[in-house]
């Protein structure tokens, strides 16, 4: 009966007409609650976004994801949009982050021209005000760049082309599980047929546990992208001398739901690694299982899930809290990455004890769960990381420097640099940054990062 109910909720707000326009988001990552006419004069609407899963019993108060589409509207026509987000994003926004709109079949997405107004009602809900003046259509809205879990397939499809076409390399793609509504999870397998696949050393990348979460998804993008890349110098080295485990998408069905952080069953996954259940989690009951099994090789050096963050400002990493020459290690890949892009912040960067333990605001739920910390717990493996990314912008470099929004480009040469950090980790990146830094070399970095440590 709840499943019924759920099909018909679904099927009877996600397309509406009102005004004189038709509201859809009945796609891959769409969402969009009612609509109503609220001010003719102003020709306002106000659009209520869906909690994650609304209408079930596992509804929640996670609510700041929209992507709808609008149709319908007269060329010179200026509406109002009043979005109803519940979650209270004052922080993000007032730091200018902004809507992204898609004006036709084939416009680009962009962030909306003018800022948004902000306001809290009496009932903590938090409204985001623009104006849209129609000129061409459909138009699609969204909370920002979206990657949907349709992107997701079409997009493996050509990076297997392009694998295909190059030669020595290998990819292959594996279902490592299919989900609780039936999607597949996919596991890449991306490596080069020079040397021996079982003496090179491994990296294990995910992203997405949190749906909303998409510029994690965007900097994936832009990593894989690199290493098929014949005019990137770099992608041979890596792929000659590392054999790359990746899962794209860890909550594919709240991706497709256009849930913001939450699964089917309204669980925030990326605090259930400690004792996942097959039957209740299988996408991180599997991702544990091949974390550990590439553990137990001997040859993993790398682990990294990818996130967005809508508080903190900037790229940086969460890392687990060690001693000694451990955690020079541990903070080793993180500075190296700070060397290879300009939009990675070592400063903002935690590797204390507080952050493997803090618990969440809504759910309670501690940090011993994440990926990061009861991988790192279970196997003792230095390298485990969550990184972090701002919806919207970064961190001043310094007084003077102005910060620029983010944009796909941007999130995808973040992920371009990762493969930089992970070579000049291993002494072999054949056009490193470091030389032409305060500290040279590697060994450079090393030392100033252990006199830090002490």
């Amino acid at each position: 009966t709840v499943s019924v109910l759920y099909w018909l909720y679904q099927n009877t707000i996600m397309k509406q007409q009102v005004g004189g326009l038709t509201f859809n988001s009945d796609f891959d990552s769409g969402n969009l609650g009612t609509v109503e006419l609220i001010d003719e004069k102003e020709d306002g609407f106000l659009c209520n976004v869906r909690r994650d899963c609304e209408g079930t019993p596992h509804a929640n108060t996670n609510s700041s994801w929209f992507y709808f589409e609008v149709s319908g509207g007269a060329y010179g026509r200026t509406v109002v949009f009043h979005m109803d987000t519940v979650n209270v994003q004052a922080k993000l926004y007032g730091f200018d982050m902004r809507p992204v709109v898609k004006k036709g079949r084939n416009g680009k997405w962009r962030r909306i021209s003018q800022k948004p107004q902000t306001r809290v009602t009496a009932t903590q809900h938090f409204i985001i005000s623009w104006s849209h003046t129609f000129d061409d259509e459909p138009v699609r809205f969204a909370f920002t760049y979206p990657y949907s879990f349709k992107d997701l397939c079409r997009n493996i499809g050509f990076w297997e082309q392009r694998a295909r076409a190059l030669k020595k390399v290998t990819f292959d793609r594996t279902v490592l599980t299919t989900t609780l509504e039936g999607r597949n999870m996919e596991c890449l397998h991306i490596t080069s047929s020079k040397g021996r696949e079982s003496e090179k050393r491994i990296v294990f990348l995910t992203a997405r546990v949190h749906p909303g979460e998409t510029p994690a998804s965007h900097i994936l993008h832009g990593f894989i992208d690199s290493l098929l890349d014949t005019e990137n110098i770099q992608a041979s080295y890596l792929l000659d001398n590392f054999v790359f485990k990746i899962i794209p998408m860890l909550n594919p069905d709240g991706v497709a739901k256009g849930f913001y952080r939450t699964d089917t069953n309204g669980l925030n996954l990326n605090r259930m690694y400690e004792n996942p259940k097959p039957e209740r989690h299988p996408t991180i009951y599997a991702t544990r299982r091949m974390f550990l099994s590439l553990f137990a090789t001997g040859r993993l050096c790398l682990y990294i899930d990818f996130h967005a963050h809508a508080t903190r400002r900037g790229c940086f990493i969460y890392g687990n809290a060690l001693h000694g020459d451990q955690q020079v290690d541990n903070l080793l890949f993180p500075k190296l990455l700070s060397l290879n892009t300009d939009y990675f912040d070592y400063q903002s960067c935690n590797f204390t004890q507080k952050n493997m333990r803090t618990k969440g605001k809504l759910d309670g739920l501690s940090k011993k769960g994440t990926g990061r910390v009861a991988l790192h717990s279970e196997s003792g493996f230095v390298s485990c990381y969550t990184l972090e990314v701002n919806y919207n912008t970064g961190m001043p470099v310094d007084r003077d420097s102005c910060v620029y929004p983010y944009t796909p480009e941007i999130y995808e040469g973040i992920g371009t640099a990762v493969g930089g950090a992970l070579l000049d980790k291993y002494g072999l990146n054949p056009i490193s940054k470091l030389p032409s830094t305060p500290y040279q070399n590697l060994d450079g970095v090393k030392t100033a990062i252990a006199r830090s440590v002490r």
